[in-house]
């Protein structure tokens, strides 16, 4: 299960720099040629995609490490309502915001002094 949420926590913060690369290269997109409205649909249509899933998969992930969206949005600093929003998919992180929230995640999950993990 470690490993699987390790897993989960890098897809996170993978599918967030994606989504806003994909933003950024769909408004740097001259509408000039069908191919490049085409294109940038493509783009946007991903981006969506992957805006989302995000909040499910938040949810999914915090609720597998046993934390309340209380202790998330504590230890980020992020508001409770923010936080919220974000899984409820009404709101899509910057990149820093997702990663304090997976840096939360990953801490939750490191076993402590003189604890042994498996593998």
């Amino acid at each position: 299960m470690l490993k699987t949420i390790k897993s989960a926590k890098s897809t996170l913060l993978t599918s967030v720099r994606k989504a806003h690369e994909h933003d950024e290269q769909a408004r740097q997109l001259p509408t000039t040629t069908a191919v490049d409205i085409a294109t940038k649909k493509w783009l946007v249509a991903i981006s969506q995609r992957i805006k989302d899933k995000f909040g499910d998969r938040l949810r999914s992930l915090r609720e597998k490490l046993t934390l309340s969206p209380e202790a998330v949005a504590h230890q980020t600093s992020i508001p409770l309502d923010v936080l919220g929003r974000i899984e409820r998919g009404e709101e899509f992180p910057s990149v820093a915001t997702a990663k304090r929230i997976c840096e939360v995640l990953d801490a939750t999950r490191r076993p402590k002094d003189g604890e042994r993990t498996a593998g």
